[in-house]
């Protein structure tokens, strides 16, 4: 079962936010915030929500 196929972030189309996905750990040059579930799988642990400054 995938839990994570109806979930979305959205942010409007003139945003100067520019958002990008990471399951593999932080990306270098970027701001980013750990996304984990408590108690979910060790794989998604590295899961981050990162965007540009």
């Amino acid at each position: 079962m995938n839990y994570w196929a109806d979930n979305a972030l959205c942010v409007p189309t003139t945003s100067k936010v520019h958002l990008i996905w990471s399951n593999c750990g932080s990306i270098s040059g970027m701001k980013c915030v750990n996304v984990a579930e408590p108690g979910g799988p060790d794989y998604a642990k590295d899961n981050y929500l990162c965007w540009e400054e």
